[in-house]
């Protein structure tokens, strides 16, 4: 089906893509881990659950952000905010805020409180719905409001995906430019010189086993960012690794990185042809590396397959 120079180009573009893609990871993680985005939009989230525009929203949102156990997740007592709540948990809260009110009101005056919450509120609804059904519903109660946190944190996961995409894409392309990884000319280039083909597929074979575990690094799991706080400076190392050793070694083999004078002359004119070709591979590669190492792993290991030299029983499915 594909003859041997084909597929060598293919493994050598698909080693360096997932090369990149972990660089990508590893930087993506390192900014939304440093700007708290998780803990940012999961705040957001539960805000809006409890109509923080609202006088009984922002009270009650408050008494949730002081409660003990919320406060036992996050290292700043009283100003952080968890990156990850577990839906009991969150249901725990709620009616643990519930229960402080009946010890010091009654079930009209708690009733009157609730019903200040905006008609839309589902917490309104189903608070509402609790005390006329009386204290044998209590597991009811808690089942309703772990539903609905669950319903809101499967909306607010896809707005992060997507937030997290737009950012590893503008990372991409960054990285892309900082290193002139242009998929067109690293396509010529391996076309064309078959000894360069051979030893970057040749490494390729040697060391895709050691990147099994890097591949497990999802940058859309909203659950992570505790584990990743504790592994700052392990992933700033991952970066220095992959910078200095990995990149290091395939960047001249590759046709990568930029040549003496090479900047200037690219940048000299936006609109010549040189200009316009270097642009298209560069968004080319950012395109690629976008889509993530564990798709361009998965890649690797079927192409190696394919061509014979893969060793199977090591091969994982990742998950994108």
């Amino acid at each position: 089906m594909f003859n041997s120079t084909i597929l060598e180009v293919i493994i050598g573009l698909v080693f360096l893509y997932l090369l990149f893609s972990l660089l990508a990871t590893f930087v993506n993680e390192i900014i939304s881990t440093f700007f708290k985005f998780r803990a940012t939009q999961l705040k957001k989230a539960i805000k809006n659950m409890m109509d923080n525009d609202a006088e009984e929203g922002r009270k009650l949102f408050d008494k949730f952000h002081k409660h003990p156990l919320i406060q036992s997740f996050v290292k700043k007592k009283g100003k952080g905010f968890p990156s990850y709540i577990e839906p009991k948990k969150f249901a725990n809260v709620i009616v643990d805020i519930y229960n402080e009110d009946k010890i010091s009101k009654t079930k009209d005056e708690i009733k009157e409180t609730i019903a200040k919450l905006p008609e839309h509120n589902y917490l309104r609804h189903i608070l509402l719905n609790y005390i006329e059904k009386g204290e044998d519903k209590a597991e009811e109660l808690q089942n309703n409001i772990e539903d609905w946190f669950n319903s809101v944190m499967e909306r607010t996961s896809g707005w992060y995906n997507r937030y997290i995409k737009v950012w590893t894409l503008a990372i991409a392309f960054v990285i892309a430019l900082l290193f002139n990884f242009d998929t067109i000319h690293v396509y010529q280039r391996l076309s064309k010189d078959s000894k360069v083909r051979k030893e970057l597929v040749q490494y390729a074979d040697d060391n895709i086993d050691k990147y099994t575990e890097y591949v497990k690094i999802d940058t859309t799991d909203d659950r992570t960012d505790t584990a990743l706080i504790e592994k700052m400076d392990s992933l700033k190392k991952e970066i220095d690794v992959i910078i200095d050793e990995e990149i290091a070694s395939i960047e001249q083999m590759a046709g990568i990185g930029w040549k003496k004078g090479e900047f200037n002359k690219v940048f000299k004119d936006f609109w010549s042809l040189t200009f316009l070709f270097k642009l298209f591979g560069w968004i080319i590669t950012a395109l690629a590396i976008s889509l993530g190492a564990p798709f361009w792993f998965d890649i690797l290991n079927k192409v190696m397959r394919l061509r014979g030299t893969g060793k199977k029983e090591k091969i994982q499915q990742s998950t994108t």
